[in-house]
């Protein structure tokens, strides 16, 4: 019996030797425990002297089980075994020397009977130790296996939150249970809190503009089981902001609800219309010239057509390429005002304008009405060179495009600085004006006013380029009538270095590259 405790404990002692190698450690004892340990020992040698240290054959040996029982739910399994074995040992002592309550057995008899004691003693620590080491090994793991489960929905919640998409999660009821930042900026703050039925705050159509039924509603038919991928959806909010967004929605398992998955598409919608204008205005006004070219060509292979005939056809084969190739130019710049990589510098404003007006002037077979220019632009602008180049032309040439044709147009171009110390260029003319209704379509792409069709030509994208332009910036554009005719349009540039958008880095005034007006 005894060599079986002993196989017990070596076994025991053996399975902690190998956890601590693996890195299993265990948790230091805290000073109320190493108190309780000490108490335990003294008790233990207390009731084993009492009990079977007695000269008397008292029948009390049941006395010393309560402290095995200590030993076996308080202390970890080596260690109450180990204190099993020692208190055997007293009692093996003890009963060999003649004492406790075995001494009237006879030797022999007193020996064995005192390690049946000592070994049902051992079991009954060791079990209750053994079992008591288990639990403790469960509720560890169990406490690891919450923390990891903790991180791993922390985690979920970090990357979910900082998706691009938005991600809701409502239950069989139709009340919310989860959803991030994205989906509640777009859906609306009021729409629903955790635990409340979902409902809207605004008015959902189809692309083709008709109200969406509840029934084909992506929740709704998520919650009765139908999948439903890249639903287009366009959202009118009480403000008024249109948001197309696509949908894919399906059923959570067992019937636990429905997630509901939510893309902003709006840019591509927004891309797409410009695709399709791109498209139509190629057809058209690049066509046209094509048009032309195919036409008067044909005519110049006429051998028999007169001279002057023959100079005007090659007068109007240039025309039309010059107007092919102004398209496709300014189609270049729109593009490029946008995506390409910008590097700024410190823009002396009057420098500028200056090569404009000279270039406007001076250049021969113009034939433009006489027109005053006049610089007070004394405030620096940092911005791509290049860009703001492209930018003043753009405004310069519409104010000439569009102004008065009996040689009293004038083009006033003038620097303030605002509030935020941003500086201003405002750049007016005297010229026809701008629509009312217009005064906030002139920007869009393609977009020109009524009363300026049958004063100039043009591509309606010379206006889109300078906003994308100041956009590119971090700036603004604006445009107003003025009081006795003509318009004013207002460009907001950064007037410091500071004030550029990150990214764009700052190249000094040599270093820039000197692109001449075109």
């Amino acid at each position: 019996m005894s060599l079986t405790a002993l196989g017990a404990l070596g076994i025991v002692v053996a399975s902690s030797v190998t956890a601590r190698a693996r890195g299993e450690v265990t948790p230091p004892l805290t000073a109320a425990r190493r108190a309780e340990y000490a108490l335990l020992t003294v008790v233990s040698l207390v009731l084993y002297v009492l009990t079977f240290g007695a000269g008397p054959a008292l029948p009390i040996a049941y006395t010393t089980i309560p402290a095995h029982m200590w030993a076996g739910l308080r202390l970890r399994a080596g260690w109450a075994m180990l204190h099993g074995l020692a208190s055997g040992a007293f009692l093996v002592l003890f009963t060999l020397a003649g004492r406790g309550p075995f001494q009237d057995l006879g030797p022999g008899v007193a020996a064995y009977v005192a390690q049946s004691f000592m070994f049902i003693a051992f079991s009954l620590s060791a079990v209750l130790a053994l079992s008591m080491d288990e639990r403790r090994r469960l509720i560890a793991r169990l406490y690891r296996a919450n923390e990891e489960a903790k991180a791993a929905a922390d985690l979920r919640d970090l990357v979910i939150g900082r998706m691009n998409d938005g991600v809701l999660v409502a239950g069989p009821d139709r009340r919310l249970i989860f959803q991030n930042a994205t989906s509640e900026r777009w859906l609306g703050h009021g729409t629903a809190r955790p635990g409340e039925v979902w409902k809207r705050d605004y008015e959902v159509t189809t692309p083709e503009g008709q109200p969406l039924a509840e029934a084909d509603n992506p929740l709704t038919l998520a919650l009765e089981g139908t999948v439903t991928e890249r639903m287009d959806l366009n959202l009118t909010h009480r403000s008024g902001e249109v948001m197309h967004l696509s949908v894919d929605a399906m059923p959570l398992p067992g019937e636990r609800g429905a997630v509901v998955v939510t893309r902003n598409v709006t840019d591509e919608r927004v891309h797409q219309r410009d695709l399709g204008r791109f498209a139509s205005v190629v057809a058209h006004d690049l066509l046209t010239p094509l048009t032309v070219f195919d036409g008067w060509l044909e005519l110049l292979e006429d051998p028999d057509l007169p001279a002057a005939e023959r100079q005007a056809s090659i007068g109007r084969l240039q025309h039309a390429s010059l107007r092919m190739r102004t398209l496709i130019r300014n189609l270049l710049a729109y593009s490029l005002a946008k995506e390409e990589r910008l590097t700024a510098t410190r823009i002396d404003v009057p420098r500028v304008m200056e090569g404009i007006v000279d270039l406007r002037t001076a250049l021969p077979g113009t034939q433009l009405p006489a027109m005053r220019f006049e610089v007070r632009a004394p405030h620096p602008v940092y911005a791509d060179e290049r860009l703001f180049l492209q930018l003043m032309e753009n405004l310069v040439g519409n104010a000439v495009k569009y102004g008065r044709t009996d040689g009293t147009g004038e083009v006033v171009v003038e620097t303030t600085v605002d509030t935020a110390g941003r500086t201003l260029v405002h750049v007016r003319d005297n010229g026809i004006g701008i629509p009312e209704g217009d005064l906030q379509r002139v920007f869009e792409e393609f977009h020109r006013s009524e009363n300026g069709l049958g004063q100039a030509t043009g591509t309606g994208l010379g206006l889109a380029i300078c906003r994308r332009i100041a956009e590119s910036h971090g700036g603004s554009i604006s445009v107003r009538n003025v009081e006795h005719g003509g318009a004013e349009f207002t460009v907001s540039l950064p007037g410091a270095p500071d004030q550029l958008p990150r990214g764009i880095p700052l190249v000094a005034a040599d270093d820039a590259p000197r692109i001449p007006a075109q």
